[in-house]
């Protein structure tokens, strides 16, 4: 079942929302896709594949990040305890 966002206050299942007032935020359902819309761009992607998109609409990669990247602290690599970012 696919659903799109709709505008102004909704109770759905879990989901819940509150009047937008510039109407271009929301969270779109489609099949094998969900969308998260901010300031009317999708700013958050997550597929039926499992991929998570940040900043784009088409993850290469199990998590694709299109922009930079802030961390406080270490990126590891799974199953190496010694090689990390």
């Amino acid at each position: 079942m696919a659903y799109n966002f709709s505008r102004g206050t909704q109770i759905i299942g879990d989901l819940s929302g509150s009047d937008d007032q510039d109407r271009n935020t929301g969270i779109d359902f489609e099949e094998n896709l969900i969308k998260f819309v901010a300031n009317a761009a999708e700013v958050l992607i997550v597929t039926g594949s499992g991929r998570v998109g940040i900043g784009t609409t088409t993850p290469d990669y199990t998590l694709d990040v299109a922009g930079n990247i802030g961390v406080n602290q270490f990126i590891y690599h799974n199953g190496d305890a010694d090689t990390y970012l």
